[in-house]
């Protein structure tokens, strides 16, 4: 299955402007430090060895409308783990790219991103390269590299359904209040 990755880019951007995220537009600047709080948000589930409890994903998924119990579900059994993180990750990646009508549906091959890809599984140095080309983000030019990065690093090497994970972090945060309870 192919996805679209900027219509998603733009719905995902969507969501957030109806969340708050953008009733007082943020800089560039703080929209990429965001990104970067999202992957150390993974180091720290990875220090507390938090990992998704697998076997409900398709359960939740599979609910066509979410209730106080599947979001309670999500809340003691997938929130705040590796996997959910690498979501939250994505999730702004996705949001900056609808924000700044970049063109992340270019990025067919991901193993042009091969050569970049962190080797190991979850180590601040690993984590740390990502940051690296977060920083070359900048002018927007390098948001394809940043996502097919993370993208193959998330899948490849950490062995997370990325794309699972991604629709449940979705479905959550409808219910979630404006700006998730944040400041911004």
């Amino acid at each position: 299955m192919k996805i679209d990755y900027n219509k998603m880019a733009q719905q995902v951007h969507e969501e957030n402007k109806a969340k708050g995220f953008y009733d007082i537009e943020p800089s560039k600047g703080m929209s990429l430090l965001l990104i970067v709080s999202e992957l150390v948000e993974m180091v720290e589930a990875d220090r507390k060895g938090k990992h998704a409890v697998t076997s409900l994903i398709d359960g939740l998924l599979s609910l066509s409308q979410w209730d106080v119990v599947s979001y309670c579900c999500f809340t003691a059994n997938i929130k705040d783990t590796i996997e959910d993180e690498a979501a939250d990750v994505i999730l702004r990646i996705l949001d900056y790219a609808g924000w700044q009508n970049i063109d992340i549906d270019s990025v067919v091959d991901f193993e042009d991103f091969r050569e970049d890809l962190p080797k190991e599984e979850i180590k601040a140095s690993e984590i740390f390269k990502l940051i690296n080309i977060i920083e070359k983000c900048t002018d927007n030019s390098n948001v394809s590299w940043l996502f097919g990065s993370c993208m193959l690093y998330f899948v490849d090497v950490l062995q997370i359904d990325i794309w699972k994970h991604v629709e449940l972090k979705r479905k959550y945060n409808k219910l979630r209040p404006i700006r998730n309870g944040k400041k911004y």
